[in-house]
């Protein structure tokens, strides 16, 4: 995702299945494997349990230096998906937006 006429992007990966591990370990193996494409060096600064659409979740920061990225962690409790939303700002009110207005998939097929 990207607001228009800003900087700001997030990213919505599919990094597991909720049966797996535990969030903060998914969230762990997300930043290795992030650290290993791009050849950087960051890591899990703060995380708190949350409450979403989606039912509970982690949220918190990565940092590499003195740069902080906004993370959230999140599953589908249809399809026991685990999704790391990813913000390149931190603490940016899309950020906000995006997470709130995120919902499950109806169960109803059409």
């Amino acid at each position: 995702f990207r607001k228009l006429g800003a900087s700001e992007s997030i990213s919505l990966t599919p990094v597991a299945a909720r049966s797996s591990k535990a969030l903060d370990y998914i969230l762990t193996d997300y930043v290795k494997e992030l650290n290993k494409k791009n050849k950087e060096e960051w890591g899990v600064k703060n995380t708190f349990v949350i409450s979403t659409n989606t039912g509970n979740g982690l949220r918190g920061s990565i940092g590499m230096g003195d740069t902080l990225r906004e993370i959230a962690v999140i599953q589908n409790p249809y399809n026991n998906v685990v999704y790391v939303l990813d913000s390149n700002i931190y603490k940016a009110p899309f950020f906000e937006y995006v997470l709130n207005s995120i919902q499950p998939q109806s169960k109803v097929k059409y």
